[in-house]
């Protein structure tokens, strides 16, 4: 698979979005949801391979773009909220 709209991957599109690698412990419910999926108990659900997906997060301009987004999508939403 090919991320070709890293900062909308949101199902609404015309929203700004991104994706950040997640720091915490994998939730229990989350494990036997994949788990559940490998076995095929939710037909013509599979699991993505996630490649794409780490390359986009160890890109230096994907880490820049995105840190630009987050300091101005505030600022952003203020005037948007003003006008």
């Amino acid at each position: 698979m090919n991320i070709r709209h890293p900062y909308h991957v949101h199902m609404v599109y015309s929203y700004v979005s991104w994706v950040e690698r997640y720091q915490g412990t994998v939730p229990p419910a989350v494990l036997q949801m994949v788990e559940a999926v490998k076995q095929g108990q939710h037909l013509g659900v599979d699991l993505r391979q996630s490649d794409d997906l780490d390359q986009l997060l160890r890109s230096p301009s994907y880490v820049l773009g995105r840190g630009l987004l987050k300091a101005c999508l505030p600022l952003y939403c203020a005037y948007r909220m003003s006008a």
